[in-house]
């Protein structure tokens, strides 16, 4: 006894509509008038009909139908003793394969790491949903963060990666679909660190400290799973004290000290409606401030849904113009950062900057951090004594060991 078909789809022309009506007020909130003598009403429920129709047809595709859809899929031609539930399984095996297209987000990040012209090592995608005043329904963009074979790319070379990447997949993609491609952030750390040797196995000293820092270097670049950093995971000081006192001849650690970046991240945002407003004031602090911004930045800021709950996109417009604002090479201007609003009122030597971290990175947040006291988080002086996690500022953010930034030291007990 044969089983039986199933129905693919019950639903009638009362659920259809129903559901319809139901979608209304997310992606057109001024359409208020549902009641059926309404045109766009009538409209809906015409299609419900429709739908119906389609739905009553679809329940009955006959087998040569479905061997033309097979063929359309690229399956090749239905053999005389073979059965059409066979022929189906065979085109949705090629098209799972498929080289060719790239609509799921592990079909795009496979479509970039399989092919070999491209060089990528890995890849992430992360869809964004993106608010605006008066726009509906909200934007959806689709992200995808690469990380290159090749960690040292200029920013010519990077640029042409992007595009190189964004060429391979367009013509893999769903005409829709808004595809973006950005290379992934590397948030740079720096360790200190200070272990004992233990006395009853001892290890050569230069030989414990080589072996303590390839263990580091290998946990950071590859990972828990020894696939990569995973994306957006934060720095947690108990696994680096688990993978260090794992090693044969250490005794303990005394003393293990965790820097991050000075670079912000969406976490150090107190108040990013308050800042949003600030920044674009008429104050002498955020007239210069603003000024320093790229013009697709200044655009971004205006641009963004400055509403509560805070929207994604104005958190990430922040994050991208304040580290644009760090990495100005002259932040400091004696004319607008004056007393007593500042701690630090006057531009340091190149002697000074060493008590910051980061150098002039460090300095130009300590100042932006005084100019914005309650919009922004202070990172405390100390910051390493208590420090249990180093979050990474962004989930398209992975770890990279600062140049020279992993410092061992081993001592006898």
């Amino acid at each position: 006894m044969p089983l039986p078909v199933p129905n693919l789809d019950d639903r009638t022309f009362d659920q259809l509509a129903a559901e319809a009506r139901a979608l209304i007020p997310q992606y057109f909130p001024d359409w208020t008038d549902h009641n059926p003598s309404d045109p766009g009403i009538t409209l809906l429920e015409a299609f419900a009909h429709l739908f119906e129709a389609a739905l009553y047809q679809l329940n009955r595709v006959p087998d040569r139908t479905l061997e033309n859809f097979a063929l359309l899929a690229g399956a090749p031609p239905k053999e005389p003793e073979e059965t059409i539930e066979a022929l189906l399984r065979t085109a949705i095996t090629g098209l799972k394969a498929s080289k060719h297209r790239a609509l799921t987000p592990d079909e795009l990040e496979q479509a970039v790491i399989v092919s070999p012209s491209l060089n990528v090592k890995r890849a992430k995608v992360v869809v964004e949903t993106r608010n605006r005043p008066n726009v509906s329904p909200a934007e959806t963009v689709v992200t995808l963060v690469i990380v290159p074979s090749n960690a040292d790319l200029t920013p010519e070379a990077g640029q042409k990666m992007r595009e190189e990447v964004f060429t391979h997949l367009r013509p893999r993609c769903l005409v829709t679909t808004r595809l973006r491609i950005s290379l992934v952030e590397a948030t740079e750390i720096s360790l200190s660190i200070v272990v004992v040797r233990s006395a009853r196995f001892p290890v050569a000293r230069e030989s414990l400290k080589a072996q303590i820092e390839a263990c580091v270097k290998t946990f950071l670049n590859d990972g828990k799973d020894g696939k990569g950093w995973e994306f957006g995971r934060s720095v947690f000081r108990s696994e680096l004290y688990q993978i260090i006192e794992a090693v044969p001849g250490v005794e303990y650690i005394r003393e293990l000290c965790l820097k991050g970046s000075s670079r912000f991240g969406v976490g150090d945002l107190a108040d990013p409606i308050r800042l949003a407003e600030q920044l674009k004031g008429t104050d002498p602090v955020s007239a210069y401030l603003w000024g320093q911004l790229l013009p697709e930045q200044q655009e971004a800021l205006r641009l963004a849904n400055a509403t509560r709950p805070v929207a994604a996109d104005l958190q990430k417009a922040l994050v991208e113009a304040l580290n644009q604002l760090l990495n100005t090479s002259n932040l400091y201007n004696s004319m607008v950062f004056t007393k007593p609003k500042f701690q630090d009122t006057n531009k340091p030597e190149p002697e000074e900057l060493k008590k910051y971290t980061d150098g002039l990175l460090g300095y130009n947040r300590r100042l932006l951090e005084d100019a914005f006291p309650k919009e922004l988080t202070r990172i405390p002086d100390d910051v390493d004594a208590s420090r249990g996690e180093l979050p990474l500022p962004s989930s398209f953010s992975v770890v990279a060991l600062k140049r020279g930034g992993l410092d061992v030291k081993v001592v006898d007990v």
